[in-house]
């Protein structure tokens, strides 16, 4: 008798927690970096898939294109977010210099796939992905580690 009881009150606590984790996660709010970066996080898989074979190149045509395109969009419009360079204490230049590479990359990429050319455009994935890689050594930083 007392074991229905009690799977009914780990049940009901439980639920609760984890509504309590829902309603605590909604709470916070994405920055508008978050919001450019997650979309670039989109745009960048696409794009990695597409140049990964030929027949994959082939097969993706204009969509790696339009990707590599909204990329550099995304990237201007986050040339212009502050916050990035302040929350790490960083000049704003720095920011603005890797947000231009990234720019720039992503424009390459954009060229190399309207010209149908896998090889150009597995070689600005490469680059474009080093860009990524570059300002995140330097801009993306766990919230965890502004806590210490």
């Amino acid at each position: 008798m007392w074991s229905k009881w009690t799977v009914l009150a780990v049940a009901i606590t439980a639920v609760g927690l984890t509504a309590a984790g829902l309603s605590f996660a909604d709470d916070k709010k994405e920055s508008p970096l978050e919001k450019i970066m997650e979309k670039v996080n989109a745009k960048n898989n696409l794009i990695k898939k597409a140049v990964r074979t030929p027949v994959a190149f082939k097969k993706a045509g204009k969509s790696v294109v339009k990707a590599a395109e909204d990329l550099a969009k995304l990237g201007k419009e986050a040339r212009e977010i502050k916050s990035a360079a302040e929350k790490v204490k960083k000049p704003f230049s720095d920011w603005t210099k890797m947000m231009d590479e990234m720019i720039a990359a992503s424009e390459k990429m954009a060229k190399a796939a309207e010209k149908g050319d896998h090889a150009e455009a597995k070689s600005a994935q490469s680059a474009l992905t080093k860009s990524c890689g570059d300002c995140h050594k330097v801009f993306r930083v766990e919230e965890d580690e502004f806590d210490k």
